[in-house]
């Protein structure tokens, strides 16, 4: 139940990280469509973080939590250099997407808020022709790969199909 998991995240921040000005619940809990095995992925916002951003996975009150740790700054910096260009905006998606569970500061949420919502807004940046040429290389070979092995003899099958490789 979604609320149960926005209760625990409450109890996991006051007790882990009290200095987190805000967090957010995001993935399948905050969905409302996890398993009994799904973790709970949490986005904690801090005023600052002078070592940078971190991630870690850590049990509390015997479930796994997944934290994902920014201020605004690392956040701006993943968003625009690392989820956006990667085409697989998950920070700003659990971000846009999730459930707010604390907010000590209304003015770095909405920001946080803003700045996922703008990312996933603008989409991934567009391919040079380089990228387009191994893109399609590697869909080729992906696709020749699901060709039958023609080094070896096919047979008729009695269903009007055609069996290779089989011997």
């Amino acid at each position: 139940m979604t609320s149960d998991a926005v209760h625990l995240i409450g109890r996991f921040v006051a007790s882990r990280h009290p200095t987190a000005i805000a967090a957010i619940l995001a993935g399948s809990r905050a969905r409302a469509v996890a398993s009994s095995a799904s973790d709970y992925d949490v986005v904690l916002l801090f005023e600052s973080l002078p070592n940078g951003a971190w991630r870690e996975m850590t049990m509390f009150e015997g479930q796994h939590v997944e934290v994902f740790a920014h201020d605004l700054g690392t956040l701006a910096y993943f968003c625009r250099a690392v989820d956006r260009p990667s085409g697989i905006p998950a920070l700003p998606a659990m971000i846009a997407e999730g459930l707010v569970v604390l907010a000590r500061s209304e003015a770095a949420l909405a920001a946080a808020q803003a700045l996922a919502t703008r990312t996933l807004a603008s989409g991934p940046p567009p391919l040079d022709a380089n990228a387009i040429r191994a893109r399609r290389f590697a869909i080729s070979d992906l696709a020749s790969s699901l060709q039958p092995d023609r080094d070896r003899p096919c047979a008729a099958s009695s269903r009007d199909s055609t069996v290779c490789g089989a011997g």
